[in-house]
């Protein structure tokens, strides 16, 4: 069960950082939690502020406009999913759900692959027929190559209605 620390103790993690210089590792032993956790809130105020900080509710709606942000600065401009997170005051699981479901898990810009064994053995399962071992490679290839380029795609899209809205 995950444990949620108050608004009081993050604001307490970011005092101990910026003015006794004390490390996460050694702040995340104090408070008792994982330094993970407390990098994660140092990089929440670097981007938001005290903003960055407040718990939020389970289940927020988020619009379209802010999703494709920040699938479009995943993919696109190639920033960690980590770090977009914390630059939109958003969870990591959060932004790699987007991500996922975008490009329905496939390889981007050397990424691992967000795909689950299921949908792996899924695809492999679609070419089972072939008989022979090298055709089957190319076909699942092919396929793969289909999917990566109708991501693109619609990455491309994205960015282009975001340009839009702009101007």
């Amino acid at each position: 069960m995950q444990r949620i620390f108050s608004f009081e103790t993050r604001l307490e993690v970011v005092r101990l950082y910026e003015e006794e210089k004390l490390s996460p590792g050694m702040i995340a032993k104090k408070i008792g939690t994982v330094h993970s956790v407390v990098e994660r809130w140092l990089k929440l105020y670097k981007y938001n502020g005290i903003e960055g900080l407040k718990i939020k509710e389970y289940h927020q709606v988020y619009d379209e406009e802010l999703k494709s942000k920040v699938i479009n600065q995943v993919i696109v401009q190639n920033i960690p999913y980590t770090r977009v997170a914390a630059m939109n005051n958003l969870s990591p699981s959060t932004v790699k759900r987007w991500v996922v479901e975008s490009t329905k898990g496939l390889k981007m810009n050397g990424k691992k692959n967000m795909i689950t064994s299921e949908e792996a053995a899924a695809i492999r399962e679609k070419f089972k027929h072939v008989k022979d071992p090298e055709i089957r490679k190319i076909m699942e290839k092919n396929y793969w190559l289909e999917l990566e380029n109708e991501a693109l795609k619609k990455s491309e899209a994205l960015t282009q209605n975001q340009q839009k809205k702009k101007h």
